[in-house]
């Protein structure tokens, strides 16, 4: 038996729940969506929390393709992984901005920001490096990862909406 076997109701089970949050972020995006395109930190934060859900998603499925090997599945997480992260990148840009002209940024959420942006991703990029070098023990990274891109963008998407209200006030 393959190491990578066993996973699948796993990834299964893991696409179709950031699927589903995913699509429930971008429904909750859109009934604000005139308040979170006004303001250049909310909407490069919501679509940082959409594509931390979307690599989920696609992390997910890449488990399932058979037939294929670790360095391949390093190989495509971690081009995922990079793509996803850019748009945190773009974001944390955008909110040192908005911190450096006292623009409602302030220094504990931006290093929260910072952090959790940093951390969601890691356990994919140890995943990476655990299946280049033959470890089927990446895959367990990569469950690691899923999960703690779910926790973080759920946090994301409430805080995201918490400042949309805030912006009400």
């Amino acid at each position: 038996m393959d190491a990578m076997e066993g996973w699948g109701e796993f990834a299964v089970a893991a696409a179709g729940a950031t699927g589903a949050l995913a699509g429930l972020v971008i429904v909750a995006i859109s009934v604000n969506v005139t308040r979170i395109a006004a303001s250049k930190p909310l909407v490069a934060g919501a679509a940082g929390t959409i594509a931390s859900l979307v690599q989920g998603v696609v992390a997910s499925l890449l488990v399932l393709i058979p037939e294929q090997s670790r360095a391949a599945l390093a190989t495509e997480l971690l081009v995922s992984t990079l793509i996803a992260a850019a748009f945190y990148v773009r974001a944390i840009a955008i909110d040192v901005g908005a911190y450096r002209r006292r623009d409602g940024m302030t220094g504990p959420i931006l290093a929260m920001v910072i952090a959790l942006s940093v951390v969601q991703y890691a356990p994919f990029l140890i995943a990476c490096g655990m299946l280049f070098a033959d470890l089927p023990t990446g895959l367990f990274a990569v469950a690691g990862g899923v999960i703690l891109l779910v926790a973080v963008s759920m946090l994301n998407a409430w805080l995201l909406l918490i400042e949309v209200v805030r912006g009400n006030e």
